[in-house]
């Protein structure tokens, strides 16, 4: 599953579960059509809210569409995440990194920095 993958948002100004929803679709840079259900009609069959339909026509409702976007982000790059989550790749360390971090190497990425 891409991040730029296309989809389907279906969203609903009386859903507090919607706005978190679309949090993350932004915080994570995710390629999707929104479609807000109290100002324009779904272009699919829908029951409730937040409703991703992928792509390939799969569907995710409600806590299935945030197991989906827990999953996309789970399988995003380190550099892409570093992006997301507004640390700056190009600095030698991030502020979650220690000296210990940088000693004991734990990630490859990290490797040549160790001698």
């Amino acid at each position: 599953m891409a991040k730029n993958q296309s989809m389907y948002l279906y969203v609903s100004n009386q859903c507090p579960s919607c706005v978190r929803m679309l949090e993350i679709v932004k915080r994570l840079g995710v390629k999707a059509t929104v479609i807000n259900i109290d100002e324009q009609a779904p272009r699919h069959r829908i029951d409730a809210v937040p409703t991703i339909v992928t792509g390939q026509g799969k569907s995710y409702v409600g806590t299935n569409a945030f197991m989906y976007m827990q999953q996309m982000e789970e399988e995003c790059p380190l550099d892409q995440y570093a992006l997301i989550s507004g640390e700056d790749i190009n600095r030698p360390y991030t502020h979650m990194d220690t000296d210990e971090t940088l000693l004991e190497c734990p990630f490859s990425a990290f490797a040549d920095d160790c001698d």
